[in-house]
């Protein structure tokens, strides 16, 4: 313990007054008088014993002097401190992720609860001790490296605001401890509302260096950031200690997942995905309200559980150019950064399909035309001579033939394959195939399922998928007795799905719409990565865009509006809304971070009782406080006993 004003402890020699009075007391001058009676029932302490009398003189001067003690130890200003030789040098690691911005019952962002401990600690150390300040969110920044000056630090914390982007404490904590390095022994304090961390978190590494941004991108946006992933950690043995912020659940609902497409049998129309995440400590309902063009167009009600996700699909009817967004309600939500998303409605170029089959199959010709019109999907049909073709395609059907050399820059859809190329593996049923009156999915809730009912498909199976080929990266959505029927996967970049039946022979597949849904879910799902790209609608908040040097223009389903300009060629979506340039780019960025929206260690099983005991530390740093509260205390214990009570 230090005190700040040493030289204000001459006002202890006030403690001497009350020991005087105590000490000198005036007689009181007796009078004769007719009758005590009337005395005694105004005064009870004649009717005590005189050594009660004296015990209450007595706890009334130490009530007295303790008053007088504690106003003179809050002008000396106590600090409890560690020994100046202790730390030589301290770094401070602020959370300001969304999730910071959540309320508490009292109305105090959790981020507000963390800059306050941190000034109650900071009294705490030497005037002469250097500290940094790294704050975080997506990557880290250093607002102050190695600063002796209190009163721009505090400016700084005060200054802090939470921002609508996911946070990855791995980075920070790693730049911290490389901080801290520089002069030891030196301590890492870490402030957040998140279960604690370590450097060597291998899975919170991976994420946070999964798509590291362009140095220049960085250095353009003045980060500070270490995005080197493949450099080592050897020596950064600096402790890092970890304060929580929130030590209790919240109630919180937010939008967690979201996707626009267009509907495989009606591409005029178009569906939204949304998944909704609930935390908390009782059910509660949710409200989903449904905005095109800013106006009211839908409205859902469901109860959520604590720790549970609901998953809905939203038709939408909107046209080309306008907006979509999706907003969730809930009583008690504590935070607003993850309740809601918006989107453009995608203009597309239409789709470009090459079907390569030796003779046309009328069913697959079918499916392909319902498709949509010659404005959202084009069909092109070659003979196997005739490929590969000379323009680029989106996607290409191999219907009964495969190419010798498999062509691995376009996504494939394989129907039929009479042998094995490529990474398309298959053995064919003898005596022409299996009729399988049913087929079991794996996994119904591939996108390639989607609308398609499998319990009533009944196909004519003629090559049977080997089990290397699940090991390749193709998974089996379809099995019969012969082994996988349907599969579909990712192999090197490239989207495949292979169909191991004929069409034309199967008994009811053709003569359903499960087939045209089949086909459709197929073209989409492998031309996916490729619309995505050419609308470039959605990405999470935190994400690096270039623009070169374009001003960005936000929009709000709210009706605010703001301006950003790029720093360079690069600028950071750092709030949730729509984004346009007049050079006619334009997208939407949302939180959609289940990490962020599951407020409280309830909601992600941490243990609450690791190393920082909690947030605060009631019993350090400056004790101004806590003495002046003492000293009104004893007044008010002194002013009821001996006043109110009459007991003195």
């Amino acid at each position: 313990m230090w005190f700040v004003n040493p030289a204000m402890w001459w006002w202890a020699l006030a403690l001497v007054v009350p020991v005087v009075l105590y000490l000198v007391r005036h007689k009181p001058v007796r009078q004769r008088v007719t009758t005590l009676l009337f005395f005694k029932s105004l005064a009870k302490e004649h009717q005590e014993a005189a050594w009660l009398r004296r015990l209450k003189r007595i706890l009334s001067l130490l009530l007295t002097l303790l008053v007088l003690a504690a106003l003179v130890g809050a002008l000396t200003r106590p600090v409890i401190a560690p020994p100046s030789e202790g730390v030589r040098s301290l770094v401070i690691v602020v959370d300001r992720s969304a999730s910071m911005a959540a309320r508490d019952e009292a109305g105090s962002t959790m981020l507000d609860l963390a800059i306050a401990s941190i000034e109650r600690r900071l009294s705490a150390l030497p005037a002469g001790t250097p500290v940094s300040l790294i704050t975080y969110d997506t990557r880290p920044r250093i607002l102050l490296a190695r600063s002796f000056n209190r009163r721009a630090l505090l400016w700084e914390l005060r200054a802090l605001g939470a921002r609508p982007i996911q946070g990855h404490a791995a980075p920070a904590l790693r730049l911290a401890q490389r901080l801290a390095s520089v002069e030891t022994p030196a301590n890492v304090w870490h402030f957040s509302d998140a279960p604690p961390v370590t450097v060597t978190d291998e899975v919170a590494l991976d994420q946070a260096d999964a798509e590291p941004p362009a140095a220049d991108a960085l250095a353009a946006l003045g980060e500070d950031a270490l995005q080197v992933p493949g450099e080592e950690d050897d020596g950064l043995d600096i402790e890092v200690e970890h304060f929580y912020v929130a030590t209790e659940q919240l109630s919180n609902v937010g939008l967690t997942g979201f996707a626009l497409r267009r509907v495989p049998m009606d591409p005029s129309k178009f569906e939204a995905f949304v998944q909704v995440h609930a935390s908390g400590t009782s059910p509660t309902e949710v409200e989903l309200n449904l905005l095109l063009g800013g106006e009211l167009a839908g409205l859902l009600k469901f109860d959520l559980e604590p720790g549970t996700l609901q998953r809905v699909m939203v038709p939408v009817e909107a046209s080309e150019d306008q907006t979509v967004t999706l907003r969730v309600k809930s009583e008690g939500d504590a935070l607003s950064l993850d309740d809601e998303v918006a989107a453009w409605i995608p203009t597309l170029d239409p789709l470009r399909v090459l079907w390569v089959a030796p003779r046309p199959d009328s069913f697959t010709e079918l499916a392909l035309r319902v498709l949509g019109n010659a404005t959202q999907v084009e069909v092109f049909h070659t003979p196997p001579d005739a490929f590969p073709p000379k323009e680029p395609f989106d996607v290409v059907i191999f219907q009964g033939w495969l190419p010798e050399r498999w062509p691995e820059d376009t996504p494939a859809i394989v129907i039929d394959p009479p042998y094995s190329s490529g990474p398309v593996r298959v053995t064919r049923l003898e005596r022409g195939g299996l009729p399988l009156e049913s087929v079991r999915a794996t996994d119904p809730g591939h996108p390639l399922l989607y609308r398609v009912a499998t319990p009533r498909v009944a196909v004519m199976q003629t090559v049977s998928l080997e089990a290397d080929a699940a090991s390749a990266g193709l998974q089996p959505l379809w099995r019969g007795p012969a082994g996988a029927v349907l599969a579909a996967g990712d192999i090197r970049g490239q989207r495949i799905v292979v169909m191991g039946f004929a069409p034309e022979r199967s008994e009811t597949l053709p003569l359903t719409a499960a087939y045209p849904l089949l086909v459709g879910n197929a073209v989409y799902w492998c031309t996916q990565s490729r619309r995505q790209e050419q609308v470039g609608n959605l990405q999470h908040t935190g994400t690096l865009i270039q623009l070169d040097s374009e001003p960005l223009n936000w929009q709000t389903t709210r009706g605010d509006e703001a301006q950003a300009d790029a720093v360079g060629s690069w600028i950071e979506l750092d709030r949730v809304g729509l984004w346009s340039t007049a050079g006619g780019k334009r997208g939407s960025a949302a939180l959609l971070d289940a990490e962020e929206t599951l407020l409280g260690f309830a909601s992600t099983g941490a243990d609450v009782t690791g190393k920082g005991g909690g947030i605060g530390g009631w019993l350090s740093g400056d004790l101004t406080e806590l003495l002046l509260l003492m000293a009104l205390a004893v007044l008010l214990l002194e002013s009821y006993l001996f006043h109110r009570r009459s007991v003195y």
